[in-house]
């Protein structure tokens, strides 16, 4: 019990809902306006929430993505009044910058434990498989933090 409760604390709050919070982060990187505390974190945790069930949906993992991808482009019209294209372009901006993260989380997890390894870990429910995801959300994390904050200072730059 005790090691289910660290994997699916793991999961949800290192995976999922870093992931949303990024993907929120992401979001406001093309809003024009600016986004508040209060809807930063309804929208982090709606993403977190609508992920996470399709995730538990028996069905192909390919098929996950883009329910979460129509996810993203519906909150971000809905809640922040993104145009359709925009949205469109900034939530298959972040999938590719979470499947970009993710695979260098994978390459480095090779480089220090070997393929071999790596393929035992993934291929078994534990806490290893879920840090290997876990950086891949940190390393997306990263990104878009660093891209909203040259954004920032340029923006800045220009007045």
């Amino acid at each position: 019990m005790k090691e289910f409760l660290i994997i699916f604390f793991t999961q949800i709050v290192f995976g999922h809902f870093l992931q949303c919070i990024t993907c929120v982060i992401w979001l406001s990187v093309f809003d024009k306006n600016r986004l508040n505390k209060k809807l930063f974190w309804i929208l982090s945790l709606s993403l977190t929430v609508s992920t996470y069930l399709v995730r538990l949906l028996p069905i192909r993992f390919g098929i996950h993505t883009l329910l979460s991808i129509i996810f993203v482009v519906l909150i971000s019209i809905w809640m922040l009044q993104i145009s359709v294209n925009k949205s469109v372009f900034i939530g298959l901006g972040a999938t590719l910058l979470i499947t970009i993260s993710e695979i260098l989380s994978y390459l480095i997890f090779v480089l220090i434990i070997g393929e071999e390894n790596f393929k035992i870990i993934n291929g078994v429910e534990s806490l290893y498989r879920y840090v290997a995801g876990d950086v891949g959300a940190l390393i997306f994390f990263t990104f878009v933090v660093s891209f909203y904050w040259y954004k920032k200072k340029r923006k800045r730059d220009k007045i």
